[in-house]
C-alpha cells in the first residue's frame, strides 16, 4: 500500500528491478500502479531519475509544464520529464481522482 498524504487506500503500486544489463541497455519499468487521490495529494520535488506517464480515469487534477499550470481531466495522458523540477497533483474538494501511473527510468 501506498502511505503519502491524499493517497486513498485503494491505491496500490508494484515495483520492479531490472537486471544490471538491463538497466545499461533500455528504458526500464520501475513502478508502475493506479493512484486514487483526494485534493490533499500533491507533489512538487527537484527530481526524480525518471519519466513519469500519467494517465487520469477519473476527476481531475493539474501538472506543471514550462512552469505553465495544465489542467488534467478524465482521459487525459501526461509525460513528466522527472530529471528536471516537477509538480502535479490533485483538486476537487471531496472527491477522488484516479491516476494510472507508469514510471520509467533512462539507461546510464
Amino acid at each position: 500500500k501506498i502511505n503519502e498524504l491524499g493517497v486513498l487506500p485503494e491505491s496500490n503500486a508494484y515495483f520492479h528491478t531490472p537486471s544490471v544489463m538491463a538497466q545499461h541497455l533500455f528504458f526500464t519499468l520501475n513502478c508502475t500502479g493506479h493512484y486514487f487521490c483526494n485534493e490533499y495529494y500533491a507533489v512538487s520535488r527537484a527530481a526524480y531519475d525518471s519519466f513519469l506517464i500519467l494517465y487520469v480515469v477519473r476527476g481531475k487534477g493539474y501538472c506543471y509544464l514550462d512552469n505553465r499550470r495544465v489542467e488534467l481531466h478524465v482521459g487525459s495522458l501526461v509525460i513528466l520529464d522527472c530529471y528536471l523540477p516537477q509538480r502535479y497533483g490533485t483538486e476537487a474538494a471531496g472527491k477522488s481522482i484516479g491516476f494510472t501511473l507508469l514510471v520509467t527510468i533512462v539507461k546510464k
